[in-house]
């Protein structure tokens, strides 16, 4: 006796399931609804959509629904829907997932407006993208003058530095950088100078920029002397 009673719970389920999916596919007139593979997560907005295209007064009956692949993309879905007029005439629709607005593509108004609006998303991406190109442009004058700055700041406190020595010489073209090491930005420079016995003495001295106005200098002897032109101080 139990028995029964489960297995009669169990085909009341199953008839309410049927019934509730016949009442679905009944209210869209089993409508043959499909998406591409990529975009099946969004099943529900074509249901969704394909009732609001049922709703309408002209749609006596829904004969299909799908994915306008060539107008959509996974943040814009366009939808098509083929419907039949009670006097079975066919005719197809446009359902604007983002807009929520249902186009007729054959109606000259609405295709006036279609290509107003999308004239109106042109200009405005235009205006988009020339704005985002400015603001780049901006920002790579603004690193350029900042580099040509720390690297004209750096050559005044390395010239600085090297007045400390006895008749420096600076190595004419010996500048060198901007490298990049450790996160810094190092520029170089050569020059000679004289020991208190008047012996020639070969240096290179270099500027570590490790944030915005703040270097670090460092003076090290260099192995030979350079064959450029020497300028004098």
């Amino acid at each position: 006796m139990l028995y029964s009673r489960i297995q009669f719970s169990t085909i009341l389920l199953i008839t309410q399931i049927f019934m509730a999916h016949s009442l679905c596919a009944s209210e869209l007139d089993n409508a043959s609804l499909w998406l591409p593979r990529v975009y099946e997560s969004h099943f529900s907005s074509l249901k969704s959509a394909a009732s609001a295209v049922k709703e309408t007064e002209k749609c006596h009956r829904l004969l299909s629904g799908k994915l306008l692949e060539g107008k959509s993309n996974p943040d814009h879905l366009v939808f098509t829907f083929r419907c039949r007029t009670i006097e079975r005439y066919s005719f197809s629709v446009e359902f604007d997932n983002n807009t929520q607005q249902i186009i007729d593509p054959y109606d000259p108004f609405a295709r006036l407006e279609e290509e107003e609006r999308l004239r109106v998303e042109e200009q405005a991406r235009l205006l988009k993208e020339q704005a985002r190109l400015l603001k780049e442009q901006e920002r790579l004058q603004k690193e350029l003058d900042k580099n040509q700055q720390e690297e004209a700041n750096c050559q005044k406190a390395m010239n600085k530095r090297i007045d400390e020595f006895k008749e420096p010489k600076i190595i004419k073209d010996s500048l060198s950088g901007p490298i990049a090491k450790d996160n810094m930005i190092i520029y170089g420079l050569f020059f000679d100078s004289k020991s208190s016995k008047n012996k020639t003495l070969f240096y290179k001295v270099e500027c570590k920029i490790l944030a915005d106005n703040d270097y670090q200098l460092k003076v090290k002897p260099r192995a030979k002397a350079m064959t450029s032109k020497i300028k004098l101080k």
